[in-house]
């Protein structure tokens, strides 16, 4: 199965109004609504939300992962 990379920017922590973001890569196995998806780095936040661009097929999704660096899309935006 070819894997498509969803590259996107999350917040680690939170000091006062700044945020501090890092770019993390997500490798999706499918582009599908409930579809896992394992990344390439530890998230540091016990849980995850955000809105990622898949940029091989062109896709908005709203993912959700945890600090073991896997997930699933929760929706899928065409």
């Amino acid at each position: 199965m070819k894997k498509s990379t969803v590259s996107i920017l999350e917040t680690v922590q939170k000091k006062g109004n700044r945020e501090i973001k890092r770019s993390v890569e997500f490798y999706n196995l499918l582009a599908v609504e409930n579809s896992i998806f394992f990344c390439s780095g530890l998230i540091y936040q016990t849980r995850l939300i955000v809105v990622a661009h898949l940029q091989v097929a062109s896709q908005y999704l709203l993912i959700k992962g945890n600090h073991w660096g896997m997930g699933v899309v929760e929706k899928n935006f065409f």
